[in-house]
């Protein structure tokens, strides 16, 4: 997987010939995941910002549907060790603001 030139204007030719790896070609992507962080051509973490913020509330849903007759103390216990791993949260560097304030109240 390869990603498009961000700048068309520095490209020296319109047309770019097809790369080959092991006997395998390889495509152009707009974005792939690796280790469980998406990457785009554009170097932004907007889209896994966003994947966050879905998988928080998939994990939040599952938690509030599976535990519902426990205690508020259970499932605060529950919710901070199950629902907040932001594990790859230190990798994000170039988010747009309102990205980051749709995962602030994601998470408030």
């Amino acid at each position: 997987m390869i990603f498009s030139p961000c700048n068309r204007y520095k490209a020296v030719s319109e047309s770019f010939p097809q790369f080959r790896l092991a006997g395998n070609n390889i495509s152009f992507v707009p974005m792939f995941k690796y280790l469980g962080h998406l990457v785009d051509n554009k170097l932004l973490d907007d889209a896994d910002v966003h994947r966050e913020i879905k998988c928080l509330f998939a994990r939040t849903n599952i938690m509030i549907r599976r535990f519902s007759c426990c205690s508020l103390s259970v499932k605060l216990r529950l919710f901070r060790s199950y629902c907040i791993c932001f594990y790859d949260i230190a990798l994000w560097k170039n988010v747009k603001a309102f990205i980051l304030s749709k995962l602030k109240s994601a998470y408030i």
